[in-house]
């Protein structure tokens, strides 16, 4: 911490907590956590991401979490541990940063990283996340590329039904098929 400049010294806000996080913590430590319960209000929550500088999120597992992609489309770089479906939320380098799990070491480089980046940096990144999420889980682009892979099954349903009239099964042509060329 004695490297940080005193104006980014960080303070961890934890929401959803319940004093679970703070407890065992040295009074030293706590003085950079912030308990928070949960918050429905979407506008409320918009607010938080939005004071926020960064997204720590250690995860042990997660499939898709929305709260990455939220993050993301609030211009809020992230900190994410490297597990399921995260590394497909977070650009490495330029949303955030992807940190093996149980590296706790690798996860400490990448906030001191952060915490000594200059105030432009932060912004850009953030910047660059909120475009990328908007454009990539925009519901539209969503929508299109549903429909591109249910147009890719049906040619593929409709290449295989002709090969089929044809008497081509599997890369091989069938006898009654064989008399025809």
């Amino acid at each position: 911490m004695e490297r940080v400049p005193a104006d980014r010294r960080p303070m961890l806000v934890v929401v959803g907590g319940r004093g679970i996080v703070s407890e065992g913590l040295p009074a030293d430590l706590r003085s950079y956590l912030m308990e928070r319960p949960f918050e429905s209000d979407e506008e409320r929550i918009v607010d938080c991401y939005r004071a926020a500088d960064l997204m720590v999120y250690p995860s042990k597992a997660d499939t898709c979490p929305l709260v990455l992609m939220e993050a993301a489309a609030c211009g809020l770089p992230v900190a994410a541990t490297s597990v399921g479906g995260i590394p497909e939320l977070v650009e490495e380098g330029k949303t955030g940063w992807l940190v093996p799990l149980g590296d706790v070491e690798r996860f400490a480089e990448v906030l001191d990283r952060f915490l000594l980046m200059d105030e432009g940096a932060v912004r850009a990144m953030g910047e660059y996340a909120r475009r990328w999420a908007c454009e990539r889980f925009d519901f539209r682009n969503q929508v299109r590329a549903y429909l591109d892979i249910y147009r890719g099954l049906a040619e593929q349903a409709d290449e295989g039904e002709r090969r089929k009239r044809a008497g081509v099964v599997e890369g091989y042509v069938s006898s009654v098929g064989a008399s025809h060329i």
